[in-house]
């Protein structure tokens, strides 16, 4: 019975995460990074993120009542994390942000990068959201 439980656990887990990959859990929205042209390392990628209600299956987009702040986010195998090379994003339509400067580099560091993307009001962090960076 234990088994079973954890294998309904792990798929509904699973199910909610493709509905809603990136989670802005204060807020009950949900996000999307897709990748235009990219990830590359070394060089300029581009991507968009698309957000829409939680719980919403059409996906309908919609615009967050927050100010957006997308950046890179290198998180070492050490432990220890920073910032990326600024990154500039430009709003395109109702719930749709473009990034076409975003990069990514290594050097001899080890670890992987993510792409983070805050909702905050009046200079405050409302919630927030990571993508991880699976290079080719």
């Amino acid at each position: 019975m234990k088994t079973l439980t954890f294998l309904f656990i792990l798929l509904f887990t699973s199910i909610s995460m493709a509905n809603c990959p990136m989670e802005f859990v204060e807020v009950d929205l949900c996000g999307k990074l897709t990748w235009i042209d990219g990830p590359y390392l070394n060089k300029k990628s581009h991507f968009t993120v698309e957000f829409w209600a939680k719980g919403d299956e059409n996906k309908t987009r919609i615009e967050p009542e927050f100010e957006i702040d997308i950046y890179s986010w290198m998180i070492m195998e050490s432990g220890m994390s920073h910032g990326g090379p600024k990154i500039t994003s430009k709003k395109t339509g109702v719930g749709i942000y473009e990034v076409k400067d975003a990069r990514f580099f290594m050097g001899t560091m080890k670890g992987h990068w993510e792409i983070r993307v805050e909702l905050m009001e009046k200079f405050e962090d409302i919630s927030m959201a990571a993508h991880k960076v699976e290079f080719n």
